[in-house]
């Protein structure tokens, strides 16, 4: 099953943030409160995998707090939580000396490298759920040899530390 729906925030819209998104408060009028969404949105036991897991997770967890809605402890245990956006980091391997570890990408980036053909709905949850989705199988499938690797390999992945 598929679910994804826009939602209502209790402010306006941020015009940086419809720059971006392309979502508009008029867009939102007639969208349910995050309050009404909730219950569509708390999870099975099964893991879950985002690009920037560790965001999308505190963004779930502060407005479910904000709004006082009940937190299945699943959706709080951050081993069921996988990060697409890092697994790419260390495939692409570009090293970031500042953080200490491998740089991440944008999603729309990593379409482009992983030479994947991307939805555009970009900054949808529908869009960047199908785009992360179409990210993991072309890593799995260079993990397993039957994905051809890009013609052309930045210099920065050849980094063996």
């Amino acid at each position: 099953m598929v679910y994804h729906s826009l939602c209502k925030p209790d402010i306006a819209m941020p015009a940086s943030a419809t720059e971006v998104n392309g979502i508009t408060d008029a867009l939102l009028a007639d969208a349910p409160s995050f309050a009404q969404i909730w219950p569509d949105l708390v999870p099975t036991p099964a893991p879950l995998y985002a690009w920037n897991a560790d965001f999308d997770r505190e963004v779930l967890l502060r407005t479910a707090k904000r709004f006082d809605l009940a937190v299945p402890e699943a959706l709080k245990d951050t081993k069921r939580w996988n990060c697409a956006m890092k697994l790419h980091a260390r495939w692409y391997g570009e090293w970031s000396n500042g953080r200490k570890n491998y740089r991440w990408q944008p999603l729309a980036w990593a379409c482009v490298d992983l030479e994947i053909e991307e939805n555009e709905q970009q900054h949808r949850a529908l869009g960047d759920v199908q785009n992360t989705l179409r990210v993991l199988r072309a890593l799995a499938g260079r993990a397993e040899g039957t994905h051809p690797l890009p013609r052309e390999m930045p210099s920065h992945t050849r980094y063996s530390g």
